[in-house]
C-alpha cells in the first residue's frame, strides 16, 4: 500500500436559512490546512479540518483526524471527510 497523508480544509457558509458547504480545499500539510481553517473561519459560519492517511490508488482511506472544528457543522461533515 502507498500511504499518502489527504488534508482537507471544508468551510460552511449561512445561505437561505441554512448551512452549505463551500468548495473544499486541500492542503499541502496539516499546518497549512490549520492555517487556512483559522483564516476561513472568521468570514464562514463553520469549518472543518481533516487529515486522512490512505492509498489514493486504491481509494483506501483511514479514519479522519481532526484537525481543526469551528462553529456551525452539518451533521454528515461533523466527523471529518464528508466531501472528498
Amino acid at each position: 500500500m502507498v500511504s499518502h497523508t489527504l488534508h482537507v480544509v471544508q468551510a460552511f457558509e449561512a445561505k437561505d436559512g441554512g448551512i452549505v458547504p463551500a468548495e473544499p480545499k486541500a492542503c499541502p500539510s496539516a499546518g497549512s490546512a490549520r492555517a487556512l481553517a483559522a483564516r476561513l473561519a472568521l468570514t464562514h459560519a463553520g469549518v472543518i479540518a481533516w487529515s486522512r492517511k490512505g492509498d489514493p490508488e486504491l481509494g483506501d482511506w483511514g479514519p479522519p483526524e481532526i484537525l481543526v472544528r469551528t462553529g456551525v457543522i452539518p451533521d454528515e461533515f461533523e466527523a471529518g471527510g464528508g466531501a472528498e
